[in-house]
């Protein structure tokens, strides 16, 4: 029988006063017999009462006793303890107490929990009617771990039972798995707080030892779906424990990389399942924010420098409640791990492969997970660069996590604790240590291995489909053709919630200063204004504004038609620009909607800006109309309705973007919709006596924009054809902002719609 605090697997026992651990080949028996492992000295207890063995999981039996056992007042005959449960023996009110916790690893971690010795863990805490968990001292329960914010959560009895808040924490409360901004914590169920897992146990919550000794576990899994015809898809099965590094080795287009998005939970497969720490991927939000996915080809801003770059990164996935001088200490660390520390003052521009594949490891290590999938890192890079590479995730593993790399140009595989082996089709051709590959493969060139793996995987396929009546659907490698990715969508929960303004205003101080340090942009922005107003001064008439007519008319129409093509376009660029960049950040954790805000404040607002400025301008240098419908003066109306014109605009380009089929179709699309704009606003085509184009007209902002002007300068009366939407009215100019607000909304929740997809 194992001692208390050792062996994986152990199950503690408290009951009676009485603590006692045992191990999984123990039979556990609870009762009022002499001869039982726990002894309860209760008439209401059978001689024996319960059993408790280890069929993977330790499960609890009740032994078809009198009096039951009873959960929460309901009898249980069987049921997993899980974590921990607290059950009464013999009645369901006052029987005697039975407190069962069970563990999965060896003891040693709690995350970031301090200890007070090898192995050690805090006493359990009572949960009372309130307390509450962070990283400051004046908590109940204090965990000094940088993912935990320094007021976390907070546990309260309500009057249903004890109640878990999230008080806003940045990298989340999960209860079972599953993110919870409130809910119920019921006996059994499992906290995590960042690094730290407690189970509540009767009135108590435990501690649970860390799990990172069990790894990442992939069973049956499915890389590819099944082929039409019949033909089964080939599975993977995986182990990875410990600080160890896994090389995943095979061709293009073989499936290491959807393979890696598997792993991390970014897509879900079509069979197979794939566990970390124990727990499901797929099924368990909690587990994937500590796994790290570093692409292909890093997705850091270009113009900005290395340090600062990590340094926002920092910002979005720490807590925000960390101080500059602790994220500057965790960028430091990481810039010194991966061999950036010269390169902190750089720009990413500026960095060779090698260092850009670093800085995609270096921005993941931020949050310091625990398992780290390295897509491509030594793709481009001359042998001994690739050497440097391996050792820096050789000693990445030797900190204790797992690391797995896939590569289509194996380099210093010795390194490895294990290679996997991938045939076209995603087909395990070899999975053992390096030292096996000699033995497995006739020839030491790779080149050959992989042309011998294309032959004998074409030649599978080409069998069965001679078996299946098919295979006019497959490759030369034996992958369907169609689809070429799992069927399953991905996982759209992020793994990580943050607050939606703090994340806003820290992607709208990196925006403001990529636009900073781009000195055409930088341009662009401050031309606008002073173009906008030449134009205007040259089409005006000496009165301007002052006296309704055509010279009015077409001030108002360069005006808005300016605004709109500068706030559309811009914003539009950007979004498209920045697509996987976002996928990347919304994968770790960005919350869609602090994205949208950033852009709209920072887009919109330079829109803004631009319209007011504009106006300003133009009335220092022509005069305006005299009288004001709603706000009192006539400046303020047109400067009200132009700024929120062009906001409306910039969320009109950013819809645009976002559902661009492709990239490349995001500024063509605005450029579309400006072109309409400016044919459908009112001020070029009189809409007053066409239908058609005035019922398509209210679709577009320029035309409320520029109708909200024409009342104020009151361009109706100064017009032989006047539009209805023209009139001095402050019912008109109210109903025109109206109209732009909703338009405004919809081109909001459409962009974010798709931002969330």
């Amino acid at each position: 029988m194992s001692e208390p605090g050792t062996g994986p697997g152990r199950l503690t026992v408290t009951a009676a006063g009485t603590t006692r651990a045992f191990r999984p080949g123990d039979r556990v028996l609870v009762g009022r017999g002499a001869e039982c492992d726990i002894v309860l000295a209760d008439a209401r207890v059978s001689r024996r009462h319960l059993e408790l063995a280890f069929d993977d999981g330790w499960v609890l039996r009740d032994l078809d006793t009198a009096n039951g056992t009873w959960h929460e007042e309901t009898a249980l005959s069987a049921r997993p303890v899980g974590a921990g449960l607290a059950v009464r023996v013999g009645d369901p009110l006052d029987g005697p107490v039975v407190e069962l916790v069970a563990v999965t690893a060896l003891p040693g971690s709690t995350g970031g929990l301090a200890t007070t010795g090898p192995g050690a863990l805090p006493e359990p805490v009572a949960l009372g009617r309130h307390l509450t968990i962070g990283r400051g001292r004046g908590n109940a329960v204090v965990l000094d771990d940088p993912l935990v914010s320094r007021k976390h959560a907070r546990i309260v009895l309500g009057a249903r039972g004890h109640v878990v808040q999230d008080l806003g924490s940045a990298n989340l409360t999960f209860v079972n798995g599953d993110c919870a901004t409130r809910a119920a914590l019921r006996d059994g169920d499992v906290l995590t707080c960042g690094r730290t897992r407690l189970v509540r146990i009767a009135d108590r919550l435990h501690f649970l030892p860390g799990t990172a000794d069990t790894g990442l576990e992939a069973d049956g899994l499915t890389v590819f779906p099944a082929a039409p015809g019949g033909r089964l898809a080939p599975t993977l099965t995986l182990r990875l424990a410990g600080g160890s590094l896994l090389a995943v080795v095979g061709p293009s287009g073989c499936g290491k990389s959807t393979l890696l998005r598997l792993l991390a939970g970014r897509l879900r497969p079509s069979a197979g399942r794939v566990r970390y720490e124990s727990q499901d991927v797929h099924a368990n939000a909690e587990v994937r924010t500590r796994i790290a996915l570093v692409p292909h080809e890093p997705v850091c801003p270009a113009r900005l420098t290395v340090g600062r770059a990590l340094s926002y990164t920092a910002e979005l996935r720490r807590p925000r409640d960390i101080g500059a001088a602790q994220r500057t200490e965790a960028v430091r660390s990481v810039l010194a791990q991966t061999g950036l520390t010269d390169a902190a003052g750089l720009r990413v521009a500026a960095l060779d492969e090698d260092r850009r594949r670093r800085l995609g490891i270096a921005a993941e290590l931020i949050t310091d997970p625990s398992l780290l999938l390295v897509d491509e890192p030594l793709a481009g890079l001359d042998p001994g660069r690739a050497r440097e590479m391996m050792r820096l995730l050789r000693h990445l593993a030797d900190a204790g996590r797992q690391v797995v790399v896939t590569t289509r140009e194996p380099a210093e595989l010795d390194l490895c604790d294990s290679v996997l082996v991938l045939a076209p089709g995603a087909a395990e051709s070899y999975l053992g240590p390096p030292s096996g590959l000699r033995r497995r493969f006739v020839s030491t060139s790779w080149a050959d291995v992989f042309d011998d793996l294309a032959t004998v995987a074409a030649a599978r396929s080409g069998l069965a489909g001679a078996r299946t009546g098919g295979g006019a659907d497959t490759h030369a490698g034996g992958r369907p053709e169609s689809p070429t990715a799992p069927a399953a969508p991905v996982v759209r929960d992020p793994a990580v919630r943050r607050r939606v303004l703090r994340d806003a205003g820290v992607l709208a101080r990196r925006r403001l200063r990529l636009m900073v340090t781009d000195p055409t942009e930088a341009a662009l922005l401050v031309l606008v204004a002073p173009l906008l107003v030449l134009l205007a001064v040259a089409v005006a008439d000496p009165s301007g504004l002052a006296v309704p007519g055509d010279g009015a008319r077409r001030v108002l129409v360069v005006l808005v038609l300016g605004v709109a093509a500068a706030a559309a376009l811009p914003a539009a660029r950007d979004l498209a620009r920045e697509r996987p960049l976002y996928g990347h950040e919304r994968d770790a954790g960005l919350l869609p909607e602090a994205y949208l805000l950033a852009k709209v404040a920072v887009f919109g607002g330079a829109a803004a800006a631009q319209a007011v400025l504009a106006v300003l301008v133009l009335r220092a240098l022509r005069p305006g109309p005299a009288d004001a419908v709603l706000l009192g003066a006539a400046t303020l109306e047109i400067v009200v309705g132009l700024a929120v014109t062009a906001v409306v605009c910039a969320l009109l380009g950013l819809v645009v973007a976002a559902r661009a089929p492709g990239v490349e179709w995001a500024l063509p699309g605005v450029t579309l919709v400006t072109a309409v704009q400016m044919a459908l606003c009112g001020g070029l085509i009189p809409l007053g006596s066409a239908p058609l184009p005035a019922g398509a007209a209210v679709l577009l902002p320029a035309r409320w924009g520029l109708a909200a002007l024409a009342v104020t300068v009151d361009l109706g009366r100064g017009t032989a054809a006047p539009d209805p939407l023209w009139r001095h009215s402050a019912f008109i100019w109210t109903l025109c902002l109206l109209a732009l607000a909703a338009q405004g909304g919809l081109a909001a929740f459409l962009t974010l719609r798709r931002l969330r997809r």
